[in-house]
């Protein structure tokens, strides 16, 4: 075949239907049995949208959650710090960023390729010079190899082991809640609390998801002390706590946020990875299936441009480092400015974000939510 994309989440499906549209003959390996609903919720940012679009997919993706009316940033103790309109961000990137269930993304993408590109139960085991093989004693020839496996790659581990993940020195639950937000309040934002943050998004008008880092050593299990996770969100506005009080405890879902250290290269002779597989990046900024989309459609267009050849995976990586790069820069800083303990520097860090000059924070936004492809 043409394509063997290795890994059937955001990146690697996106992938396969970029890659079918430019007339590539693109199959998924997905190591789940089935598809079922995994995780809580998800933003879609407007360069994400801008790659749907040109795939013919944001309507649905939209359809599929809640368009953003109001985002905001605030503190504990300094109140909101920023606010983003929807209305802005449709005006100058040409959609609002849109949170859904991660199901109901994944539902959408599955559902553009035909049954004949999808092949669940095939976990991958090893890759060769254009061939790789799973571990239910399949394997396929492929011209070229996408390693889209996630943050644990098989494919990063097999070509790549001196990259390595990082702990941020975070952990954070995420949960849906069956709850409406308050008059008034953003349908999406984040509260900032030394030791612990907190943020919420609408993805339907009767429920809303939520997340709640906060600082923990790495690999301690903490869903039997929902009672104490919620004791540290005493301080936060009295919709927090209404929040997490409408998730059952049981439905809540713990991960350690890691990222990946920036790897040199991304690709060796026809087989490359994409998505976290090359770039995992803490979800402080939002973009990590943004920028597993970007991917998609970035190496749909090497492919289009060079043909099948280790030339078109050579200029994707190219095309995507960079930015890629500066996300997972970008997002690790963030974090660490999100949870100062010192209330001094708390202090300072707020007064910064509520000051920052308009023009500075439009720089941002345009390299984030302008695709580079």
């Amino acid at each position: 075949m043409d394509v063997a994309i290795a890994g059937g989440g955001i990146g690697g499906l996106t992938a396969a239907i970029a890659l079918r549209r430019a007339g590539v003959e693109a199959h998924v390996y997905e190591a789940a049995e089935a598809w079922r609903p995994i995780g809580a919720g998800i933003m879609m940012p407007p360069n994400a949208m801008q790659v749907f679009a040109s795939l013919e997919l944001a309507d649905r993706v939209r359809a599929a959650g809640l368009a953003v009316r109001r985002m905001e940033l605030r503190s504990v103790g300094s109140g909101i710090l920023q606010t983003m309109e929807g209305e802005f961000l449709e005006r100058r990137y040409g959609h609002r960023p849109v949170f859904l269930r991660r199901s109901a993304l994944h539902e959408v993408l599955w559902r553009s390729l035909p049954k004949e590109a999808l092949h669940l139960g095939h976990a991958l085991r090893e890759v060769r010079e254009g061939e790789a093989l799973f571990s239910n004693g399949a394997s396929v020839r492929a011209r070229l190899i996408i390693g889209a496996d996630g943050l644990s790659s098989t494919v990063r581990k097999q070509l790549f082991p001196e990259a390595r993940l990082r702990y941020s020195g975070v952990t954070s639950f995420r949960g849906l809640a069956t709850a409406r937000l308050p008059e008034g309040t953003a349908s999406a934002g984040e509260c900032l609390g030394g030791e612990t943050r907190f943020g919420w998004a609408a993805v339907d008008p009767e429920t809303i998801y939520w997340f709640a880092p906060f600082l923990s050593p790495a690999g301690v299990d903490h869903r039997s002390s929902a009672d104490r996770i919620a004791d540290r969100y005493a301080k936060f506005p009295a919709f927090v706590q209404a929040m997490l009080k409408a998730t059952p405890p049981e439905t809540w879902l713990q991960t350690d946020l890691f990222d990946l250290v920036p790897p040199r290269t991304w690709v060796r002779g026809t087989v490359a990875l994409l998505g976290d597989a090359a770039h995992a990046t803490t979800p402080n900024l939002g973009q990590g299936g943004a920028q597993a989309i970007e991917d998609a459609a970035a190496l749909a267009h090497r492919v289009e441009q060079f043909g099948l050849t280790e030339r078109a995976l050579m200029q994707y990586q190219e095309a995507r480092q960079t930015k890629a790069r500066w996300i997972t820069i970008g997002s690790w800083r963030f974090g660490r400015i999100a949870h100062l303990r010192n209330p001094l520097l708390c202090l300072a860090r707020d007064r910064m974000l509520q000051w920052a000059p308009r023009w500075v924070e439009r720089r941002q936004l345009d390299r984030m939510f302008r695709p580079e492809i």
